[in-house]
């Protein structure tokens, strides 16, 4: 499942993570480009894990790691993805976020549904990324 197309020209690595912990994700903005297609920006933060994620030693709830070494302090803990053709609903009760709904065409509305469900269910997932010296930027969702 792929984030943006023009994401995926740079090299890209896979980040080991588990959803929930404190951390928040949100859908950071939703757009409609010139050519008139929607686009869903959407951001996870995280914590850093002092080792790397392996079986024996995986992620806990709110972070991530490199499936090789750890993060380093030039590493931040924001993933962010763009997907188009994807656009949101939310139902908030009481103030309170209770569903995001992702409608739309291609393969983001199940990667964005994907990411939001572990991270809200505090389940794992991995994600290609690479670091754009900002955020880890989502090429993939597996």
């Amino acid at each position: 499942m792929s984030a943006a197309s023009e994401a995926s020209a740079q090299t890209s690595y896979t980040l080991w993570c588990r959803g929930g912990g404190d951390r928040q994700q949100m859908v950071v903005s939703t757009n409609v480009d010139a050519s008139g297609r929607v686009n869903t920006s959407f951001q996870i933060s995280f914590d850093r894990m002092s080792t790397s994620a392996t079986a024996a030693t995986p992620p806990a709830r709110g972070e991530c790691s490199w499936l090789d070494r750890p993060l380093n302090g030039a590493e931040n803990g924001i993933i962010r993805g763009s997907f188009p053709n994807v656009s949101t609903s939310s139902t908030l009760d009481g103030g309170r976020l209770t569903v995001i709904d992702f409608s739309g065409a291609g393969d983001g509305v199940r990667a964005l549904q994907t990411l939001f469900n572990a991270y809200r269910d505090g389940r794992d997932f991995r994600v290609e990324v690479y670091n754009d010296g900002s955020v880890m930027q989502v090429t993939r969702v597996q």
